[in-house]
């Protein structure tokens, strides 16, 4: 950590919004202070050290420990980079995230189209009062709504305690309807099902390649339906990987890659909405059969 961390602050220039200055007078304290073996408080900036840090930075009064103040800072460091309160000029991923922001041209050319989509009037002061009275009145019918049991004048002391309550029995009428659906709910996994409405609706066909719109794997549809389904139940893709199937191989995150994008869950989606449902043709009044 010696060696590396005059280099890092050598390469890199850091900069900081207001949360991030703490960070920064650390850093600075930390390379002014680089020949110093016995550090004191004054010496270093000591507000971005959080409670657990403090036994280990500060073993004995008025000693700072450098090895410890080094690793917090260096913590620190990472999670205000992490937050954008400090971040590296001509950075992409870490750069100023103010930098994207529109100037003050173009921020009172938009500013009207800006407050028309979302419905907000261009003087917030009656705006913001209207919404102090809403938070009021709920605030006020809080208050009206609880026990007479529940001590209410603790609140003078910023705490609340609330007893436990006993939960709601559930009504038979609602035991009785999940029992029902789960009756007629089929008995099949979710990845089965997609490959179902896959073949009643031929949705996977919306789905194109980026640069080669007619090029199509083999066992394409397995690939696409994983790739779904570890999207939409954010489960990643090595949850669906399975070295027997070659659809379900390490080419998944190629099939993300290539095939899932804006355009394609657009087609897809349109094709399942204007598929017919098997069910449709039959005569008014007939009920479906159980599966």
């Amino acid at each position: 950590m010696r060696r590396y961390l005059p280099l890092l602050l050598d390469t890199l220039d850091f900069y900081a919004a207001d949360a991030g200055e703490p960070i920064l007078d650390a850093l600075d304290a930390l390379q002014r202070t680089a020949r110093q073996r016995r550090l004191t408080p004054q010496e270093l900036p000591t507000e971005l050290i959080p409670r657990h840090w403090r036994p280990l930075v500060e073993p004995e009064p008025r000693r700072i420990d450098r090895a410890a103040y080094t690793m917090c800072a260096l913590e620190a460091l990472r999670d205000g980079l992490r937050r954008r309160d400090v971040y590296v000029a001509r950075s992409e991923r870490y750069g100023d995230p103010r930098a994207s922001l529109l100037d003050a041209p173009a921020r009172n050319a938009s500013r009207s189209d800006v407050y028309r989509s979302l419905s907000l009037p261009e003087t917030p002061e009656p705006f913001l009062e209207r919404l102090g009275a809403e938070l009021d009145a709920a605030y006020r019918r809080t208050l009206e709504g609880l026990h007479a049991e529940h001590p209410v004048h603790e609140l003078a002391t910023g705490r609340l305690p609330v007893e436990q309550f006993d939960a709601l029995p559930e009504p038979p009428s609602l035991l009785a309807l999940r029992d029902q659906v789960d009756r007629h709910l089929p008995d099949a996994d979710l990845p089965d099902l997609l490959l179902e409405i896959t073949a009643k609706t031929g949705f996977i066909d919306g789905f194109t390649h980026q640069h080669e719109p007619r090029a199509r794997l083999a066992d394409l549809q397995t690939s696409l339906c994983a790739v779904l389904v570890a999207q939409g139940c954010n489960v990643g893709y090595s949850a669906l990987v399975d070295e027997t199937i070659p659809a379900l191989e390490a080419r998944l995150k190629y099939v993300a890659r290539h095939y899932i994008r804006p355009e394609t869950l657009i087609a897809a989606n349109a094709r399942i909405s204007t598929t017919t449902p098997p069910w449709s043709s039959r005569p008014a009044g007939a009920e479906r059969s159980p599966r």
